[in-house]
């Protein structure tokens, strides 16, 4: 891994300017695998890594790894915002690319850019058939808007499908929409721009509009990374010099720039059929009651040791794919990719899929058979205690240090103290 990970932070450093104001070739950049963390450009490493030189090059290797080296994100290290990348095969354009998305995050922690609150996530109008039909309108006209001399009247039609959508929220539910664009949105257009406008990477993001909401893909987060994205594009078409202006909605800069005020009473949209797509949106809501049985029916099948753990604080590392987690409201987030958290107690847990998130970060609910369990390093019997628990399984594991713990019925309920 050192030797490919130095070629790819030679190649991230050498891009020319992304942002203005960023300087990204002094972002740190550490990358993890499951074991290892190979850090470059830091200039003052925690103690657990160590320094070594290759070719000219100093870099630190920490071996095991940071426990908040865990996911695609950006981290604190050292007092210094640092992203973190995990290793994996890949073509160099979208290796690069989701470097330079994950140094962007750190840049934004650095520069105080919201990130929207992940638990609002949890309370998403997924099944809002009008919320969401509006969001693929939205998607389909901003497809639109962004083709070079496209038509105007375009993204004065997504201005509009945006405010209707945004006038059926709650106001903490339009701010996490706008914040989460300012953060993943922006960081893939970064991503985007470090590929260029001809490469496969542009085209693909870009093309993802298209798809958004369809079938409920993205409809309460995945979405804004392609929205922000599309937004950030008008701007740069719009308003010239907004990136060295302060962190605000990206939408608001457009409207702004063209001199328009969004009308959220309009539902005829150029080249969409509106009618349409309220239509299935309205079908597809009423087929998610059964999905959603079927779905929990996977995390939750009745079969196997069940397994909910509560943490008194929130992960300083992990994540999960935002591509195939689904809200289901009342229920909670499932995750059929699986999830990882580690917390500043040092709890962790990792599931490998099917995975349901009752409470953002802080309540998880699995199930598995053939699962080991450990109060203190012995086996754990039925009863209720207090002490370290350790759960492991083929694909999941839990480590508790300290936390009240009850096995009854085949329900295991750990919770951190």
């Amino acid at each position: 891994m050192e030797k490919e990970a130095l070629k790819l932070w030679l190649l991230f450093r050498s891009q020319p300017p992304l942002w203005e104001g960023w300087d990204h070739a002094k972002t740190p950049i550490g990358f993890h695998d499951e074991n290892r963390a190979v850090l470059f450009g830091h200039p003052g490493p925690t103690p657990d890594f160590s320094a070594k030189q290759v070719e000219g090059v100093r870099y630190h290797v920490a071996l095991p790894k940071p426990p908040n080296f865990t996911a695609n994100t950006a981290v604190d290290l050292g007092g210094i915002a640092t992203a973190t990348v995990m290793w994996q095969e890949r073509e160099e354009e979208g290796f690069l690319g989701l470097i330079s998305h994950e140094a962007f995050h750190a840049f934004q922690q650095a520069r105080g850019c919201p990130f929207g609150n992940i638990a609002v996530a949890m309370h998403y109008p997924v099944n809002d058939y009008r919320v969401q039909a509006l969001a693929e309108a939205e998607a389909e006209l901003l497809a639109k808007a962004v083709v070079p001399r496209s038509a105007r009247e375009y993204t004065l039609a997504a201005l509009d499908a945006r405010a209707a959508r945004q006038a059926l929220l709650a106001h903490e539910v339009a701010v996490y929409e706008d914040e989460t664009e300012l953060s993943e949105g922006l960081a893939t257009y970064v991503e985007i721009r470090s590929a260029g406008p001809d490469s496969e990477l542009w085209r693909t993001k870009v093309g993802a509009l298209t798809k958004l909401n369809k079938g409920g893909w993205g409809g309460d987060r995945l979405r804004f990374y392609y929205s922000g994205l599309a937004w950030a594009l008008l701007a740069d078409r719009w308003a010239p010099g907004w990136q060295g202006k302060k962190w605000r909605p990206l939408a608001g800069i457009v409207a702004e720039a063209i001199g328009y005020g969004p009308s959220p009473d309009r539902r005829e949209f150029p080249g969409l059929d509106f009618h349409e797509i309220l239509g299935r949106q309205e079908k597809e809501a009423g087929e998610r009651g059964a999905e959603m049985a079927r779905t929990l029916g996977r995390a939750l099948p009745g079969t196997g040791l069940r397994v909910e753990f509560v943490s008194r604080s929130l992960p300083v590392g992990g994540g999960w794919d935002p591509r195939s987690a689904v809200t289901f409201p009342g229920a909670g987030r499932f995750h059929p990719d699986g999830l990882q958290y580690t917390y500043p107690g040092g709890m962790e847990v990792k599931v490998g899929k099917d995975a349901l998130e009752k409470e953002l970060c802080r309540r998880v609910v699995f199930e598995r058979e053939n699962l080991s369990s450990s109060l203190d390093g012995a086996p754990l019997s039925p009863g209720k205690y207090t002490g370290r628990l350790e759960v492991t399984g083929a694909d999941c594991r839990l480590i508790l240090p300290r936390g009240r713990i009850s096995l009854e019925g085949g329900l295991l309920l750990a919770e951190e103290i």
